[in-house]
């Protein structure tokens, strides 16, 4: 995989959990993005043919952006809280398959 690919599918999965946690519908995104749910549709699949346009995000409203931005920081360990952050993440999912590994 190649890093465009890379980097492609981990701005999908940014944009999947800040719409999730935002409670923004892939319709809702798309009307306000003013593209139609199909294109959307496209673009946030994991082999989509469309690309993720930047004005897309920037037209969604401030909570949105500000949870966008967050899980940015978050991924990319912007802060020094994301990256304790990610850190903590990481000995959660280290703990979580050492014990399952123990029960099997």
């Amino acid at each position: 995989m190649d890093v465009n690919s890379e980097a492609r599918l981990a701005l999908i999965g940014v944009l999947r959990q800040v719409m999730s946690e935002t409670g923004t519908s892939q319709k809702a995104l798309a009307a306000t993005a003013n593209v139609s749910e199909q294109i959307l549709s496209d673009a946030l699949a994991p082999h989509g043919t469309r690309h993720f346009a930047a004005a897309w995000i920037l037209a969604q409203d401030n909570a949105f952006i500000a949870a966008y931005n967050r899980k940015v920081e978050l991924v990319r360990g912007l802060t020094v809280e994301s990256r304790r952050e990610v850190r903590v993440n990481r000995i959660t999912e280290l703990m979580r398959l050492l014990l399952e590994s123990e029960v099997a």
